[in-house]
């Protein structure tokens, strides 16, 4: 069996034994400076409209197959995602960078995806992992992200660099 196939068999088990939604895939994976560890998003919504966001850690750094929740600190000032309803579109973000959204594109099963459209350029790529730069001892905070994925038309690898606006807190 390969690494590959056994990592996302595991992924998809432990979203489903924490209630994913839909048999979604993972919407989006996040990377990060510090370690290894890695944070996995779900967005699905069913057929009334309802949303549902689910995001583990899979704790690579403790060995294969460890999943947890995020701590309260870090769902309140890392890596906590929302969604933001505009009217019958919706916008997800991580609350440690609130001011950068993306849009969520769903398929026919109720899987969310995300798209981000390059403002000088007008390309639209599909988001598939993000690399967080991670700031800060006692509070820690985002300081960029890099969204990695491919052009919805020509496919090429693209990465954009989104970076924290300065704090006023």
């Amino acid at each position: 069996m390969s690494r590959i196939f056994l990592s996302t068999t595991l992924l998809l088990l432990s979203a489903a034994a924490f209630g994913s939604g839909p048999d979604c895939p993972p919407s989006l994976m996040l990377e990060r400076s510090s370690n290894r560890n890695r944070v996995w998003y779900w967005v699905s919504r069913d057929a009334s409209g309802e949303t549902k966001i689910r995001t583990l850690w899979e704790m690579i750094e403790r060995g294969p197959g460890i999943w947890e929740e995020l701590t309260s600190l870090e769902e309140s000032r890392l890596y906590g995602a929302r969604l933001q309803s505009a009217g019958t579109d919706f916008e997800f973000f991580l609350v440690g960078l609130s001011d950068h959204r993306l849009p969520v594109i769903w398929d026919r099963r109720g899987c969310g995806t995300f798209q981000y459209a390059a403002s000088s350029t007008g390309a639209v790529m599909t988001v598939e992992h993000v690399y967080a730069t991670v700031g800060g001892t006692f509070f820690p905070s985002l300081k960029e992200l890099r969204l990695h994925g491919h052009g919805v038309t020509d496919h090429k690898p693209v990465s954009v660099l989104w970076e924290a606006y300065p704090s006023h807190d």
